[in-house]
């Protein structure tokens, strides 16, 4: 187009729509090896879905708006912010205020997937904690990962504590551990054994146990009885080993 003149937008569509349709969509593409027409029309076009449902769009404009979730899935509304469920992080939902609830839908096919009772302060956050969590993966899922960390018969005891001991919130439990073990650079499975054989066990406690032999791969060994409550009593533990490594002739109780 450099060096071309037109009298109005007009022309200047026309002479673009025949541009794409002359040359640009015709020729092959250097990455796909096909003409650019031709491979929408057989690979993206069956795929293609209106931005809005009809129903949507049928809404009434003064009662529906949109928002664009960040990616901590918060949304901003009237000075406050809401959770969205995970799957939405970072895309755009339709919000309705209505009878003291906020109303947040899909905007493809305006189904509501969450509401909050509004708030009428200024500068809350207002989270559900089950917009937080992972529906896409069952329960079978982690443990098949976790068991493939650690192998399978010491992932099925840890597994199988934390069952025991917080069979509610298990799946939450498998999910924290899931994570935990992630960020270990070394996963220490000879104390995870040991503490597989405790009458309970929560993530929380794995957590204290692996901060302590972070710093001291010894203190746990030695020093410490994993039959014993943790947190705080873990880092009392943790102190007292260390005072008494500084000060060998004092006695120091557990």
């Amino acid at each position: 187009m450099y060096g071309e003149s037109f009298n109005d937008w007009h022309a200047l569509g026309a002479y673009l729509t025949d541009w794409l349709n002359q040359v640009a969509n015709v020729r092959i593409h250097a990455t796909t090896g096909k003409q650019p027409q031709v491979h929408y029309d057989c690979e993206e076009r069956p795929h293609m879905k209106p931005y809005l449902q009809p129903a949507c769009l049928s809404m009434q404009k003064e009662s529906v708006y949109t928002r664009q979730a960040d990616k901590t899935g918060l949304i901003s509304w009237q000075g406050n912010k809401y959770s969205v469920p995970m799957i939405f992080q970072s895309a755009k939902v339709g919000v309705n205020a209505e009878n003291g609830k906020l109303y947040i839908t899909d905007l493809e096919n305006c189904e509501i997937v969450a509401y909050h009772q509004l708030s009428f302060g200024k500068g809350q956050i207002i989270k559900n904690r089950d917009h937080y969590r992972d529906k896409s993966l069952q329960i079978a899922d982690y443990e098949k990962v976790i068991q493939a960390q650690l192998g399978e018969k010491l992932g099925q005891d840890l597994c199988q504590r934390l069952k025991l001991t917080s069979s509610v919130i298990y799946k939450d439990q498998l999910a924290g551990l899931k994570k935990l073990l992630a960020k270990q650079a070394q996963i220490p499975l000879e104390l995870l054994a040991q503490l597989a054989k405790r009458t309970e066990l929560k993530v929380s406690q794995i957590r204290d146990y692996l901060e302590i032999y972070a710093n001291d791969p010894q203190c746990l060994d030695a020093h410490y009885d994993t039959n014993r409550p943790s947190s705080p009593q873990v880092k009392i533990m943790l102190a007292g080993y260390k005072e008494l490594e500084t000060h060998p002739t004092q006695e120091v109780s557990a």
